[in-house]
């Protein structure tokens, strides 16, 4: 059903994890509560969920998602968050 939010889980299948001047570039496999493939090779830059443009991310694991007007699935909002890093003093 078109723009019927639902869970989704993702599994990171390429892209690396960010910097502190570069944006991260996890993408993903997504897949239904059952396992169904909806997606692969998922960029979450492209949905409604938008990473920092900067930073390391945990990768994701689940979310949730819908199908626009035109059957294309959006990304609504992912579990992917800022790593905290540790600090160094030179």
């Amino acid at each position: 059903m078109v723009g019927t939010i639902f869970a989704i889980k993702m599994t990171q299948t390429g892209g690396s994890n960010g910097t502190n001047s570069t944006a991260a570039s996890w993408t993903y496999t997504i897949t239904d509560r059952n396992d169904n493939q909806l997606v692969t090779s998922y960029n979450p830059t492209t949905g409604d969920f938008k990473r920092p443009t900067y930073g390391k991310m945990d990768k994701a694991t689940a979310g949730t998602g819908y199908y626009d007007e035109n059957g294309t699935f959006t990304l609504s909002w992912c579990n992917e968050v800022p790593t905290a890093s540790e600090c160094t003093t030179p």
